[in-house]
């Protein structure tokens, strides 16, 4: 009986040795980045990523290497193609049989995380919530004016700091994002 436990013992602590061995390698693996990854970390930045930002502006149409060049004040087409080829390298964009280049994939690092592009428009995603918490605040002054009083002001403060939170934020983005956005 004794060899029973202990046999059962050993298997319930192997097992459990199994999963903490398990659940490591999986949290390690989220946080581990692949060399592509940080190749379009460390490869997205200055003057490429501004070429990334029109391209992404431009949506689903394709863009040239002289309506580039002419759009961020490149001293010459050489300029563009390079950057262009960075972004290809790293697999952002391709190019069509016209010579055109396009955005194949949206990558969420950085300042691209905070935004939403919607038809050309670049939207920092605080404002939705900027405009919901504003809504909120004004739908509950307008039906609720009349029974104000001090606890209701108390009550609705934390309301009114979160949605100067997300404006203050929401501002902070639009003046980071690229002029010609």
């Amino acid at each position: 009986m004794r060899q029973l436990y202990g046999f059962i013992e050993q298997n319930v602590l192997t097992h459990r040795v199994k999963y903490v061995i398990n659940e490591s390698y999986r949290l390690i693996r989220r946080v581990v980045l692949t060399a592509k990854e940080r190749d379009i970390i460390t490869g997205l930045t200055g003057t490429t990523a501004l070429v990334y930002w029109y391209l992404l502006k431009k949506g689903n149409n394709s863009t040239g290497v002289r309506e580039i060049m002419r759009k961020l004040k490149f001293s010459s087409p050489s300029s563009a193609t390079y950057h262009l080829e960075k972004l290809m390298n790293l697999g952002l964009i391709d190019k069509n049989n016209m010579g055109s280049y396009y955005v194949v994939k949206r990558v969420e690092i950085g300042l691209f995380k905070a935004f939403i592009i919607i038809r050309g428009h670049a939207i920092p995603k605080q404002f939705f919530y900027a405009i919901a918490t504003s809504f909120y605040i004004s739908v509950f002054l307008f039906f609720f004016s009349h029974l104000m009083n001090l606890a209701t002001a108390i009550a609705l403060l934390p309301g009114i700091v979160g949605c100067v939170i997300f404006w203050y934020e929401t501002i902070m983005l639009w003046k980071r994002m690229p002029s010609f956005l």
